[in-house]
């Protein structure tokens, strides 16, 4: 699939600062894909999303805090450059 979708919910985060790792089920052949990460809330807090570490199987979503107030979880997309 040149696309890729999910939700990590906000237990699935950890550390200092808090991140999860996403891990397809079936890689892409490269790591020349784009991911978009937006943070559900429930609260005034607001989430920086960045993603890091991108590899053909994977990336790592980071929050930038050590806080995970208010978070419902991240939802993704993942799409792979030069495929419809």
């Amino acid at each position: 699939l040149s696309t890729k979708a999910g939700t990590v919910a906000a237990g699935s985060f950890a550390g200092n600062p808090k991140k999860a790792t996403v891990t397809f089920g079936a890689a892409f052949a490269d790591a020349l894909y784009a991911v978009t990460a937006t943070a559900e809330i429930n609260s005034v807090q607001e989430y920086n999303v960045v993603v890091e570490s991108k590899v053909a199987g994977s990336f790592v979503l980071n929050l930038g805090t050590n806080a995970v107030l208010g978070l419902v979880g991240v939802n993704w997309t993942a799409i792979k450059h030069g495929e419809a």
